[in-house]
């Protein structure tokens, strides 16, 4: 009898075959949190996060699997995580972080590495970026319009989208 995760697994299979990263790390999730035992689900919320550009997590996640499960798909999602993480810090945007780090009080400056940031799927740096720009002015163009558009693209049941969503919403009220 298949158990409740199998079918969540299945569907976030299907997901990731059609290149909806975001959907399949949501199922993944929720297959994973009804069973952490189950190393397909760890495994395939790992490579879903990796997809979806949850760099950090997707490291806490392969770090998680054990010895007796390299294999084939570890080695995939592993090689996945690091190209990752090689486009993640490339020299345009080392330069551009070098450019915030001498001008810190420009908050465009800040908002356009966010923005860079956000594209090389760091969000959770983007969102910190975001917020130091909203602490210093809250009405500063398009700060909060930039905030909301990085949570929202977050996947379903990521607990940085919750964690952020409520720091905005107490910046703004």
């Amino acid at each position: 009898m298949p158990s409740p995760s199998d079918d969540l697994i299945q569907q976030a299979q299907v997901a990731m075959g059609e290149g909806d990263a975001n959907q399949a790390y949501t199922l993944a999730k929720q297959a994973y949190d009804l069973d952490s035992n189950n190393m397909q689900a760890l495994k395939l919320l790992a490579e879903a996060a990796v997809d979806a550009g949850r760099l950090d997590q997707a490291r806490e996640l392969v770090a998680k699997i054990p010895m007796v499960e390299h294999d084939g798909d570890y080695q995939r999602i592993k090689g996945k995580l690091e190209l990752a993480e090689d486009a993640a810090d490339s020299p345009e945007l080392r330069a551009l972080q070098e450019q915030v780090d001498n001008q810190p009080d420009d908050l465009a400056l800040k908002l356009q590495l966010a923005l860079k940031f956000h594209e090389a799927h760091r969000d959770e740096e983007a969102l910190q970026l975001v917020f130091t720009v909203l602490n210093k002015d809250v009405n500063f163009t398009d700060a909060k319009k930039y905030a909301l558009d990085i949570i929202n693209s977050l996947p379903d049941g990521d607990p940085l989208a919750a964690t952020y969503r409520r720091k905005l919403y107490s910046t703004m009220y």
